[in-house]
């Protein structure tokens, strides 16, 4: 009897415990229109995102790091990109609770 009861305690952790993997596994994403017909997508920032940037000390290198890492665009196609547009990206990515890290 006592086993039984384990064992189904044990079956319901489990189903709770994959149902949570499953809800981490959602990554949001934003969507900023050009205006011409393309879009960029803009994925929610990972806690690897921030750590592969830690030794960047700029703050523009950092977020354009960032951004671009999030969009999968280069530097270059970044800075191509009209100011108005970026600061479309800048603010979609503080929408993702990002705040700049304290010295």
């Amino acid at each position: 009897m006592r086993s039984h009861v384990i064992k189904k305690s044990l079956n319901f952790l489990k189903k709770r415990r994959m149902a949570n993997l499953k809800q981490l596994r959602k990554i949001q994403m934003k969507k900023i229109d050009l205006g011409d017909g393309k879009s960029i997508e803009m994925r929610e920032p990972k806690v690897r995102d921030m750590l592969a940037v830690k030794n960047i000390t700029n703050d523009i290198d950092r977020e354009m790091a960032l951004i671009g890492n999030l969009t999968e665009m280069s530097a270059d196609e970044l800075a191509e990109l009209p100011w108005a547009k970026y600061q479309e990206l800048q603010e979609a990515f503080k929408g993702f609770g990002y705040t700049k890290p304290s010295p």
